[in-house]
């Protein structure tokens, strides 16, 4: 028979981290793209950090208006 009050006091909530050691949000966010676009995408073989990467310097380039200068 299972423990119906499991005792978690010990457990700690996970939180992701980027590669470079940036925290990451809780949630994750999903698009759906082009088709060829997808494609190439899904055959690189570091994808979640390449889309993370080029994400970043979009939005703050376009969004938060930082340029490749600071």
């Amino acid at each position: 028979m299972s423990n119906k009050n499991p005792k978690t006091d010990h457990l700690k909530p996970y939180h992701a981290i980027a590669s470079n050691n940036t925290p990451l949000a809780d949630k994750p966010l999903t698009i759906r793209l082009p088709v060829d676009i997808d494609e190439a995408i899904r055959a690189l073989p570091n994808r979640s950090e390449w889309m993370r990467r080029v994400l970043v310097e979009a939005a703050k380039r376009e969004l938060i208006g930082e340029n490749g200068d600071n």
